[in-house]
């Protein structure tokens, strides 16, 4: 008898074990496979919107600005899509000027910029929980890339919170900011984050309904915050500050690529080597008529009066801006921010040799001089500059919008998306997290003249069922 409920006893207590490890175990495979779920069906809906775009085909688009653009040339669209992505007019008395100041907790990364980075803030009116922060380009002087993209936010967020940023390789964001110029990918997307990191905890932001939208230059600062938000929440009990991820438009993927290629493209446009002004007459009328194709080939009845007071002062900005912005882009102006003495250059002013001479031999200190060859650089400055570690570390949804035809960022002359971003993006391709879209044709931040827009946006960060109820 005894025996007999000594085994009763065991059977039960088998039992329970069973029905615990059941209870334990099944979740954990649970969750691990909605985990799994959630990123192949976010990658799954980003792609179907994709589908839609005018640059899902293997033939440069003729149906651009709702059929408006004709003809399709790089830049020439490339310009059009700056200019409306300027368009949408913006409250700017909804908007406050903050400072973030540096890193108490790593005071090393505040090193190169060691005063507070300036930004502005619009806070939600209504108790939306969404947070996006958007970077434009890394020269961008001011509104570049912000209204269009703040527009598309308020139609598809209900007007969420919003903090931009002016280009972090500017004038207006370096002087009074920053020592030397910011150089290092990895160490200034560093700084932004743990900048950022607070920030956002001051202002409640949610971090399971905070995003970052790049664009160029901001692109590829996007990605570097990112992926420290993915390393960083290892040590921060799992928990990211970007928990909606990101959506990144032309971003900055490989430095020394893009610096040789817009060494090329200053010489393959109608423009002035002189970089702070629109330079000789010659070259004022070919800005103009080259500006003009441009408006009169996407026909948005604008008043030329409403497209340049969308810049500082007057039509000589206005041209400069245009087509600086997409060139040497202030170069001159970025150097003496920090105080740099342009007479250092040595060899021809121009990105490449600027970087050389002014980050990375500060960075190669102590290297015989005999040995800085311009192989040896290259090599040292793809090493500091890759974007793979970042890549690789992304575990929210991110979404790479780069077009192979960019003519700033890849290739200007015509000749191919080069090996190095080809080789990054496949790799970023692997990351179950992260969309890539490589077209063949799409010239440089031109997804503004993409239908899918505001679609895509919208794509990479609803959260789905645990979204509020008045965003579905």
């Amino acid at each position: 008898m005894k025996k007999q409920q000594k085994k009763r006893y065991s059977d039960s207590f088998k039992i329970v074990k069973i029905i615990l490890i059941i209870y334990l175990v099944f979740p954990v495979f649970t969750l691990a496979g909605q985990d799994t779920w959630e990123a192949s069906s976010r990658k799954a809906f980003i792609k179907s919107v994709l589908e839609g775009s005018v640059f899902n085909t293997d033939s440069p688009p003729t149906g651009l600005a709702e059929g408006k653009i004709a003809t399709y040339d790089p830049m020439l669209v490339t310009i059009t899509a700056s200019v409306k992505s300027r368009l949408p007019g913006r409250d700017d008395s909804q908007w406050t000027e903050v400072e973030l100041p540096p890193s108490l907790t790593d005071p090393d990364s505040s090193l190169i910029c060691p005063n507070p980075f300036k930004a502005l803030i619009r806070h939600t009116t209504t108790s939306n929980p969404y947070t996006f922060v958007i970077l434009p380009g890394a020269y961008s002087w001011g509104i570049s890339f912000n209204n269009q993209t703040i527009a598309a936010l308020d139609k598809k967020f209900d007007n969420p919170t919003i903090i931009i940023f002016t280009g972090y390789l500017s004038p207006v964001f370096l002087e009074g900011t920053c020592k030397e110029i910011p150089w290092n990918g990895a160490a200034i997307a560093k700084d932004f984050y743990l900048r950022l990191r607070v920030y956002l905890s001051e202002i409640k932001a949610q971090p399971e309904y905070t995003g970052v939208i790049g664009f160029s230059g901001g692109g590829g600062l996007a990605i570097g915050i990112l992926g420290t938000d993915a390393q960083s929440s290892k040590i921060n009990n799992g928990e990211n500050c970007f928990g909606l991820g990101g959506a990144v438009f032309s971003p900055t993927l490989h430095g020394r690529t893009i610096f040789e290629n817009l060494d090329t493209s200053i010489k393959g446009i109608a423009h002035s080597r002189v970089l702070t002004t629109v330079g000789p007459e010659w070259a004022e009328a070919s800005h103009v008529w080259f500006l003009a194709k441009a408006m009169i080939a996407n026909d948005w009845g604008l008043d030329w009066r409403d497209v340049i007071n969308l810049y500082e002062s007057g039509v000589q900005n206005f041209w400069e801006r245009s087509l600086n912005e997409f060139t040497y882009v202030d170069l001159k102006d970025t150097l003496t921010a920090v105080g740099f003495d342009i007479d250092q250059i040595k060899g021809e002013f121009g990105y490449y040799n600027t970087y050389i001479n002014t980050g990375l031999r500060n960075t190669l200190k102590g290297i015989p001089s005999r040995m800085m060859t311009k192989a040896f650089l290259d090599k040292s400055y793809d090493t500091l500059q890759d974007a793979n570690s970042f890549l690789d570390s992304v575990d929210r949804p991110l979404l790479i919008y780069f077009s192979q035809d960019d003519p700033i960022l890849s290739s200007y002359d015509a000749s191919g998306q080069p090996q190095a971003i080809t080789e990054i993006l496949e790799q970023a391709e692997k990351n179950p997290n992260i969309t890539v879209f490589n077209p063949r044709y799409g010239a440089h931040i031109v997804a503004f003249l993409d239908p899918v827009f505001d679609d895509l946006i919208h794509s990479v960060f609803i959260k789905g069922e645990n979204s509020p109820s008045y965003l579905h």
